[in-house]
């Protein structure tokens, strides 16, 4: 798995289909890879694909459920693409329990 996660990275600036293809792979073998889901979440952040970020970023919360990075970004995505503040809040809540000094998340509540 930890070589799927090293292949999809080289392929981000490459060959976007191939690295989400590689993450899949990653996290299909080991589904506890937090980093897979959370670097699968932004490639489709990136495609635009704002459902399948949303479902990558909460897969990486199942797994590891107050990573601060997971947080910030799925609240991020909620917040500015998808526009669904009320599941977004809880989640910057969460957040901010762990980075309570962190001013630019206190602006999306």
């Amino acid at each position: 798995e930890e070589a799927w996660f090293q292949y999809a990275y080289l392929l981000e600036n490459e060959d976007l289909d191939a690295s989400i293809r590689a993450y899949e792979q990653a996290v299909a073998l080991d589904p506890t890879q937090t980093d897979s889901f959370y670097n699968l979440a932004a490639l489709h952040t990136k495609r635009k694909d704002f459902e399948k970020a949303e479902e990558n970023y909460r897969k990486a919360l199942h797994v590891s459920p107050r990573d601060p990075d997971v947080l910030k970004h799925l609240g991020a995505l909620l917040v500015n693409n998808i526009k669904a503040f009320e599941r977004a809040e809880p989640v910057i809540r969460a957040y901010l329990e762990l980075k309570p000094g962190d001013y630019s998340a206190t602006n999306h509540l």
